[in-house]
């Protein structure tokens, strides 16, 4: 399916964000980090190119809706953009709030 990353690398100082269309490759699980800090996490993997400074932009379908956000490109493969999944990034928010006693809700 068609995704949209948006970013700012910087490249155009003209351009506050640079808007990057691709096609979904895949959704994988790779193993990322050091020793006992090593984890597994679900990449989206597009051919959407990016550059240094896009890191963290979103990621988002035809529809307008986050699917994942900008991440690294794999050195091994061509035209492969690593994306952190949206599954990751509610992970990441809920175990916030769990950690401080409070339940989160995706807003409807």
């Amino acid at each position: 399916s068609k995704v949209y990353s948006i970013g700012n690398s910087g490249i155009d100082d003209r351009a506050l964000w640079r808007l990057t269309n691709g096609e979904v490759r895949g959704r994988a699980a790779r193993q990322y980090g050091e020793g006992r800090e090593r984890r597994e996490y679900t990449v989206l993997e597009t051919d959407a190119p990016f550059n240094p400074g896009d890191s963290g932009g979103p990621v988002v379908s035809a529809r307008g809706e986050l699917v994942a956000l900008v991440a690294a490109f794999d050195r091994r493969a061509r035209a492969v953009s690593l994306n952190v999944d949206l599954v990751e990034v509610r992970e990441l928010i809920e175990g916030h709030f769990r950690a401080r006693g409070e339940t989160w809700r995706e807003p409807e």
